[in-house]
């Protein structure tokens, strides 16, 4: 016997009784608090973006502090939430660099040595200081000459080349005789044909280039014998349009200096870097900063016999 199929009406019919007792079962427990619905929690909102330039970001002596500037927006995502970084691929120089800075359109994260200017400061010297020491470059013929200065008056003896006009200001400040010329590479052919004496770098730029300059200038050393200070540090900028911006990253390098993982980033960088250059057995020369803002509170470092080092 073949057995009957149902009609479309019945079919229908049955449908509509389905989705009536549904219904009927979901208000049910919708009144007894029984049904519980389930939604994927929503992202959470971004409050933060960081403009920076990507080209001073690549820079060899930008590259520690916007690393450690990274860190510092990590460790600050628990307590203040993701952040969005909106690279400015521009060249830009550095006047324009603090220029944009300051409107915080296209750059609003900056790293600048210390100065007073319509920027929020983070006051937090991510190198330490180390940017104040200074290590010449110098005629290799003149090693000799170079090894026999003992103090200030002795380096006053000396003409120095310079190529920026805030670290030549400090030259003059200090009764120096200084020659500027804004192209590093100019100043070095400078020295080279006897215009001064020596060019006083950044310690740490003086190791990133070092043998670049060996083969582009085989007449000129780096001086084995003096370490010239003064106070200087390299320090992150936001502009006022982003203050909570300051405030996380401020808060993400103090929270690094706590656990540590501040000095951990120095000696990764540096550690080499001091050792190599035989920080603790140069005579040292002190300058006085004149231009330093008085909220840039800046450690001296000390040099142990290792050459590993410790703030004062």
């Amino acid at each position: 016997m073949a057995i009957p199929t149902e009609g479309s009406g019945m079919v229908a019919h049955r449908r509509m009784t389905g989705l009536m007792s549904a219904l009927l079962l979901a208000l049910c427990c919708l009144a007894a608090g029984g049904w519980r619905v389930m939604a994927t929690e929503p992202a959470a909102p971004v409050q933060d973006v960081v403009r920076r330039s990507e080209f001073e970001r690549q820079l060899i002596s930008r590259r520690y502090t916007y690393e450690l500037l990274d860190a510092a927006l990590e460790r600050s995502v628990a307590r203040y939430g993701p952040y969005r970084v909106e690279p400015a691929m521009t060249e830009l120089t550095a006047a324009r660099l603090r220029r944009e800075a300051v409107k915080g359109d296209l750059i609003n994260l900056v790293v600048l040595e210390p100065l007073d200017d319509d920027l929020i400061p983070i006051d937090i010297p991510l190198d330490k200081g180390l940017f104040g020491y200074r290590i010449a470059s110098i005629r290799a013929s003149d090693q000799g000459r170079v090894a026999k200065v003992r103090d200030l008056a002795d380096l006053r003896q000396l003409r120095i080349g310079a190529s920026g006009e805030t670290t030549a200001a400090i030259f003059r400040h200090n009764g120096m005789e200084v020659v500027t010329a804004t192209d590093p590479k100019l100043l070095m052919l400078m020295l080279e044909r006897g215009r001064f004496d020596l060019i006083p770098r950044g310690a740490t730029v003086v190791a990133a280039i070092h043998d670049e300059d060996a083969k582009a200038y085989p007449n000129l050393a780096t001086d084995q014998h003096l370490l010239i200070h003064f106070p200087y540090a390299q320090y992150a900028y936001v502009s006022k349009s982003a203050p909570r911006l300051a405030e996380r990253i401020r808060y993400g390098l103090q929270e690094m200096q706590k656990d540590g993982s501040f000095d951990r980033y120095f000696e990764k960088y540096f550690a080499q870097t001091i050792a190599d250059f035989r920080f603790s057995q140069r005579t040292v020369i002190e300058l006085e900063n004149p231009s330093l803002p008085a909220w840039a509170k800046i450690p001296r470092l000390e040099w142990r016999s290792s050459d590993s080092v410790q703030n004062r």
